[in-house]
């Protein structure tokens, strides 16, 4: 299997949502001067997806058009992760020019998962892969 560089992301549940949107906060695109081969390369993810998250440290990230694109998935009766959460990193990311895609579901409580059993998101994972098609990061 050969990994393309350019297509590595990350996709964050509910607390790794929140580690999702501190990498989107700490981004760089690496030192070429560094000694260290990790330190050459960076740590800037080519798209994020967040499922479920809530915001670190109740802050909400700067973002701008070179934020990479995000993919937000969320259900409104979830007790844990507040809702409006999704729909304000959605909001800013709107504002800023940057590509995203918001998918609001009436149910699924917090912990869906990638394989629910019940409801309209059951059907999330699918919309994700749709996503990811449309942006080439996956073959059709």
């Amino acid at each position: 299997m050969k990994i393309d560089s350019k297509k590595i992301g990350i996709l964050g549940f509910s607390a790794g949502g929140i580690m999702a949107l501190q990498l989107l906060m700490d981004q760089d695109e690496g030192d070429s001067s560094a000694a260290d081969a990790a330190e050459k390369l960076g740590n800037r993810a080519d798209f994020i997806a967040l499922v479920y998250t809530g915001l670190p440290g109740n802050k909400m990230p700067k973002m701008s058009k070179n934020t990479p694109p995000v993919f937000i998935v969320h259900a409104s009766d979830d007790p844990k992760a507040v809702p409006v959460v999704a729909a304000k990193i959605y909001q800013q990311l709107l504002e800023a020019s940057a590509p995203a895609e918001l998918h609001a579901f009436r149910r699924g409580d917090h912990g869906f998962g990638m394989t629910p059993t019940s409801g309209s998101v059951r059907n999330w994972t699918s919309l994700y892969a749709d996503w990811m098609r449309d942006l080439k990061l996956l073959d059709k």
